[in-house]
This record gives C-alpha cells, structure tokens and sequence, in this order.
C-alpha cells in the first residue's frame, strides 16, 4: 500500500474520530436517553469543549475534501513520489495533532498545526504541475 492510500484510509478514519468527539460530548450533556430519542427541542450546547469539538470537525470537514482529491490524483495520474508522501502525512499529522489542540484552546499551535497540514496539500499538489 502507498503512503498516500495509507493517509487516505487513516484521514477517513480521523473523520469518525472528529465525529465522535462532536456526538459524545454533546449526548453526555444531554444525556443518552434524549439523545437517543426524537431530538426536538434540543438545547444548545454548553460544554466547552463539545463546543470546540464540534468547531474542530467542521474545520477538519472543510479541508478533508481537498485532501482525497489530492491522495487520488496523484496516484491516478502517477505521480506518487517522497515529496507527495510527505505531503500526505504532512496532511495528516497536522490534523491529527489540530483536533487536541483546538479542543485545549491552544490558539497559536493551531494556526501551526493548521498550516503544517495546509503544507502538505500545497506538497502534494506542486507535483501535479
């Protein structure tokens, strides 16, 4: 398996991870018998980190698109090589590591984290050029 199929099923993976994070915290102040049930009338969230939580994944949402693309791209046209691997995991890493850091309230290691991964995809697609 390429680098870059590595990222790709580990970037879908991270994707359910975000989710969960959302849904959790949401149901635990909720609690599970009403998130469990017709969910009319739900109150807002209130639980900080759910909130950011949430935030997070919407971010992750907004560049999660662009990542595939590139990840399929640059294996349908052939051109796979270290620097679309680092690219990938450049990617990856960056959102890997933003989703705690969001959640924490660390706002300039976000900004970093947030454009290591933005890095990666420009990696990934200076080798499209």
């Amino acid at each position: 398996m390429t680098p870059e199929t590595t990222v790709f099923l580990l970037s879908l993976a991270l994707g359910m991870v975000h989710f969960m994070i959302g849904a959790i915290t949401y149901a635990l102040q909720i609690g599970v018998t009403t998130a469990l049930g017709s969910r009319d009338n739900l109150p807002e969230r209130d639980n900080l980190l759910g909130v950011r939580g949430e935030r997070a994944n919407h971010n992750f949402k907004e560049t999660l698109p662009w990542a595939l693309g590139l990840l399929v791209l640059v294996q349908a046209v052939g051109v796979t090589n270290e620097m679309t691997a680092l690219g990938a995991w450049m990617y990856f890493w960056g959102r890997v590591f933003y989703l705690p850091i969001y959640v924490l309230g660390l706002p300039l290691v976000r900004s970093f984290a947030y454009f290591s991964a933005l890095i990666g995809l420009g990696l990934m697609a200076s080798q499209l050029l």
